[in-house]
């Protein structure tokens, strides 16, 4: 039985040079406990945005401006065959380029949530 290993993430249809690594947080709701004076009442909730982090590769010739974007689709493709997709999003933080290992540059792109796509 295979298990996630590596993913793709593409950003308005252009595959990243994504290192291991990346992480997806659906996004959706966090509850947290209401608690009365004996016992736990029930929850609140309050939303979360979803958020792929990871880290890319700057190849040469490649403009760090290109990897500047919002109001794109995100596509985070597991190598075991599940696909989320999120759309309206954007890169939340700003471009640092560390010069070593591939040219690592972090990427936090940040949407309203991530939904899973059935093929």
């Amino acid at each position: 039985m295979q298990f996630l290993g590596k993913a793709t993430i593409k950003v308005a249809g252009n595959t990243l040079n994504s290192m291991a690594g990346a992480k997806l947080n659906l996004g959706g709701s966090e509850r947290e406990p209401v608690m009365g004076a004996t016992k736990m009442l029930g929850y609140s909730s309050k939303p979360v945005a979803g958020m792929v982090e990871c880290e890319v590769a700057l190849a040469k010739g490649q403009s760090l401006k290109s990897l500047d974007f919002e109001d794109a689709t995100v596509t985070f493709i597991a190598d075991t065959g599940q696909v989320w997709s999120g759309a309206n999003a954007f890169l939340s933080n700003p471009l640092e380029l560390t010069a070593e290992g591939g040219g690592k540059v972090s990427l936090k792109i940040i949407c309203e949530k991530f939904e899973e796509v059935t093929a």
